[in-house]
């Protein structure tokens, strides 16, 4: 998957994105950090692991080797690492200071459904109270 977001505008910034999610394509972020253009290159674990036939092992060592891989290839071709789909927040602090700089840490309806309850627990706790 490729995304790029441009504008004509003053003011207005645009990046290249690569997100690399299939074996195929860790194997080739070589190629792909020397394309011109590409700003940041993106690793989706979830889907990583999936290809790999390893859906849902989150700290796999070979997942974990494939991440690595694509984090430090981008960082010595000067693109932003960055990486998601494992929300696992020590995994995610280790990938930071292995130089992960763009992350997607968690869904949107993950995000939500958090907040919802924490919201919903905090209300009924105070009902309970009087």
């Amino acid at each position: 998957m490729s995304g790029r977001l441009s504008h004509d505008r003053p003011g207005v910034w645009a990046v290249a994105l690569q997100r690399r999610q299939t074996p195929e394509g860790v194997n080739n972020v070589e190629e792909i950090a020397k394309v011109d253009g590409v700003d940041v290159i993106h690793i989706g674990a979830n889907d990583l692991l999936t290809a790999m036939g390893k859906p849902g092992q989150f700290g796999d060592p070979e997942g974990a080797k494939a991440i690595d891989r694509v984090i430090s290839v981008a960082a010595a071709n000067g693109k932003i690492p960055g990486m998601g789909g494992d929300r696992h927040i020590p995994r995610q602090i280790e990938y930071i200071r292995k130089g992960a700089r763009f992350l997607t840490t968690n869904s949107e309806i993950a995000f939500i459904l958090t907040e919802a309850t924490r919201v919903t627990t905090e209300l009924r706790r105070a009902l309970a109270e009087k």
